[in-house]
């Protein structure tokens, strides 16, 4: 399949087409050599007019934080009778754009997350990471499914670093709740942090919500009430935006994708813990950092989401550095952000906008309090008051 093949079959059709080709699909155990599903190519548009080719199977809901099992029950789970013997799983990779052909791995699991050794692979179609597995047999409603390769970014142009990035995306889902499961930098934050919940004793759907609703609150999905592993970058789907956002902020460790992942392994995630983000959305917002958000975006096939991400950016920064407003009479102050008292972490008013200490402001001295600080282009330096006051005289001479 070229790069540039439209992506213009519905959903129907993949599944008769991919279900008469059963031939192709291997389901096989861990321990026992396995086969990689060939699957026919889906044809593709990146046009907004035909965006549902992959359509959601589930209902909305809000994540649930106090329910808790110690054991897995389904008492609030789908009627176990419909459960199908027999599915065809498919989705969208979406952290950037992965390479086509990229290996994707989904592992059958019980309800503590152990693999029950059923394993199918099939590979990413087209460059909006479509995949799919035809005539999945499980024996468990519980998957995880997995990609490790290269993919291009969103927010750095992709000749950086050889061509592009490598990295991991994960997702698990109840298949109960539809055959759709997109994998997409959410569904593997959760994924990180689901198995904390399962240890603690909570059902696997009771920790699929509760992860959600800790990392919704922490990212300031305010309105967002669909599953993460129902949503994706390239079909019409309103709350994708925070999905965007989301990448972006997760894009800010893109060069060091390990300091991410340690992120996540902290008990509880704070402001504080996760200040990177809220400084990757400054700079986001403020075009000193993400350059390439809009072109790659439209390139992607995102296009329908980017203004909605870069709201959603813009009011994330302002609300975790929680600065209040920049005037003519703050003009030289410093203050910290919220999440830090780290100096420099510490921004600088010009009367109109806070400006971290960084090139663009190299040689300005501040105040803070009854300190004074000189911005070497990196950091805050200490010096004395007297240096302050100097250069503040001088500047209003030069005025």
């Amino acid at each position: 399949m070229t790069m540039g093949k439209n992506f213009t079959v519905k959903i129907a059709s993949a599944f008769i087409a991919f279900t008469l080709a059963s031939f192709f699909t291997c389901s096989c155990s861990e321990n026992s050599p396995e086969k990689v599903n060939t699957v026919e190519p889906i044809s593709t548009d990146t046009t907004e007019a035909d965006t549902s080719a992959v359509t959601d199977t589930t209902t909305n809901s809000k994540a649930d934080t106090t329910a808790k099992a110690s054991t897995d029950s389904t008492s609030n789970e789908p009627n176990s009778a419909t459960i199908k013997t027999t599915h065809n799983i498919l989705g969208y990779v979406n952290r950037g754009q992965y390479t086509i052909g990229s290996e994707v791995v989904l592992r059958e699991l019980d309800s503590t997350l152990a693999q029950t050794g059923i394993v199918h692979r099939s590979a990413i179609e087209d460059t909006l990471g479509a995949f799919i597995f035809p005539d999945v047999k499980l024996t468990q409603p519980y998957i995880h499914i997995e990609v490790i390769g290269r993919y291009n970014a969103v927010c750095y142009d992709f000749i950086e670093r050889g061509g592009n990035f490598f990295g991991a995306i994960e997702a698990y889902a109840d298949i109960r709740k539809g055959d759709t499961v997109n994998l997409n930098i959410l569904t593997h934050m959760q994924a990180k942090r689901l198995p904390r919940y399962i240890d603690k004793g909570y059902s696997f759907d009771s920790a699929m919500s509760a992860v959600q609703s800790e990392i919704s609150t922490l990212l300031m999905f305010d309105t967002l009430h669909t599953e993460f592993n129902k949503l994706n970058l390239v079909t019409k789907q309103e709350e994708s935006s925070y999905l965007l956002g989301a990448t972006v902020l997760a894009e800010g460790n893109v060069h060091y994708a390990s300091t991410f992942d340690k992120m996540l392994e902290n008990e509880v995630l704070t402001d504080s813990i996760t200040s990177g983000l809220w400084e990757q959305a400054y700079r986001a917002s403020n075009n000193k950092n993400c350059w390439k958000l809009t072109e790659n975006s439209r390139k992607y096939g995102y296009h329908l989401i980017i203004t909605g991400a870069k709201k959603y950016l813009n009011q994330v920064w302002t609300a975790k550095y929680d600065l209040g407003e920049c005037s003519a009479e703050k003009h030289s102050e410093i203050k910290s952000p919220a999440f830090s008292s780290y100096i420099d972490d510490a921004m600088y008013c010009d009367s109109t906008t806070w400006k971290p200490c960084d090139d663009y402001i190299r040689g300005i001295y501040g105040k803070s309090g009854e300190k004074c600080y000189y911005c070497d282009g990196m950091y805050w330096q200490d010096k004395e008051m007297t240096k302050c006051d100097e250069y503040f005289v001088s500047a209003e001479q030069t005025d």
